[in-house]
């Protein structure tokens, strides 16, 4: 519990800091920024930026905190760098696929889980567990539920920019048209009267991907579905993702996913669980 009086120190860290309230008001700056922690909200404070507290407290307060490190340098994004990412689910679901979206403060609506992460975290830590994967994996539960919150908060702005409607109407025209063996770059072009070369920067910007690579990984996703939903032959399978022949799928099937798609469909079979 913190005291009347008390103000945080001045710092420059190393590794990022994860803020929850919990009780009364503790106010921080970084780098010019002013941040209020307070009970169910969340601040972040990034790796390699200056910050303390902004004013002496006032009254009793008290928050959860840890720090943490990635092994990649995270992306930092504007509000208008995130909006075109988070107003359309089919962007949100590519961009969010393998990351984790924090903002520096979210009022959460739901505070019970985050909370029990927290305290989970805490436990791990006054009690270890044999192994350090557990750490890890409550970690990442609690990065999941803030990226589920900041998704389910944000209200998107009532214009956007030429640029992303375009990438949103190229992206319902991909999965409309997946199944054409002929679907590219120029058809998409051709169908939307632009340039190739100015739809793909479009998609690339927005996306963090290629077009081509964005056909050939719904295509992918498809392909595991009908492998893992039916008794389809690999050549049908082939034909309905959109793929000229059945040579071109296994290629590209063994080349994304390690391994042929009748030994994804095995695996499948073989870890299958029924529910009566």
């Amino acid at each position: 519990m913190l005291t009347p009086g008390w103000i945080h120190p001045c710092r420059k860290l190393d590794s990022s800091v994860m803020i929850m309230g919990r009780k009364g008001v503790v106010l921080l700056e970084e780098e010019g920024e002013l941040l209020e922690v307070k009970p169910s909200r969340l601040i972040l404070l990034t790796a390699g930026r200056q910050h303390r507290g902004a004013q002496s407290l006032e009254s009793h307060a008290s928050y959860y905190w840890f720090h943490f490190t990635f092994q990649n340098t995270p992306d930092l994004f504007s509000s208008d760098d995130i909006a075109p990412i988070l107003s359309n689910p089919l962007v949100t679901q590519q961009r969010l696929a393998e990351a984790a979206l924090i903002p520096q403060q979210l009022d959460l609506t739901d505070s019970n889980l985050v909370s029990l992460l927290f305290r989970e975290l805490l436990n791990e830590q006054e009690r270890p567990c044999y192994t350090n994967h557990r750490l890890q994996l409550i970690f990442q539960n609690l990065l999941i539920a803030i990226t589920e919150e900041t998704i389910n908060s944000y209200q998107p702005p009532e214009t956007l920019s030429a640029g992303s409607s375009l990438v949103y109407t190229i992206v319902t025209d991909i999965n409309a048209h997946l199944t054409n063996p002929n679907l590219s770059v120029k058809l998409i072009a051709d169908n939307l009267r632009h340039n190739p070369d100015y739809i793909g920067r479009q998609f690339k910007t927005v996306m963090g991907i290629s077009i081509g690579e964005y056909i050939l990984q719904q295509r992918m996703k498809l392909a595991e579905q009908l492998l893992q939903e039916g008794p389809e032959t690999i050549s049908k399978i082939a034909l309905k993702c959109g793929f000229s022949s059945l040579r071109h799928f296994l290629r590209q099937f063994r080349k994304e996913r390690g391994m042929t798609p009748l030994e994804l469909r095995r695996r499948h079979q073989a870890m299958h669980i029924n529910i009566f």
